[in-house]
């Protein structure tokens, strides 16, 4: 999943491009959100960066609260919306086996 995946996820739902920093894709909410005038979504884009995958998993828990979805919901509509396939992170997994 890359940075384009989450920003076509806001823009479907009305967000509005702002602009484009160093590190970010700036994003204004939709007014129906009813969100403060000066709030602006920051999506990172630069993959290069260390803490990449953390901040764009964060920022992707973010907007799934704002929606009051699981993040699993927008990974999986992100499926297919690039070349690249969405997988959900393995943390927070319990994995079971069964002993004969």
């Amino acid at each position: 999943m890359n940075h384009n995946n989450l920003a076509s996820y806001v823009k479907e739902r009305g967000w509005s491009f702002h602009r484009e920093a160093k590190r970010y894709l700036l994003y204004i909410p939709p007014k129906t959100l009813g969100m403060p005038d000066d709030f602006i979504l920051s999506i990172p884009k630069l993959q290069e960066a260390p803490d990449h995958q953390e901040v764009l998993d964060d920022t992707i828990d973010f907007v799934a609260r704002i929606y009051q979805i699981e993040s699993a919901e927008i990974l999986s509509s992100m499926n297919g919306a690039g070349d690249e396939k969405v997988e959900l992170p393995d943390e927070d997994v319990v994995e079971l086996s069964v002993e004969n």
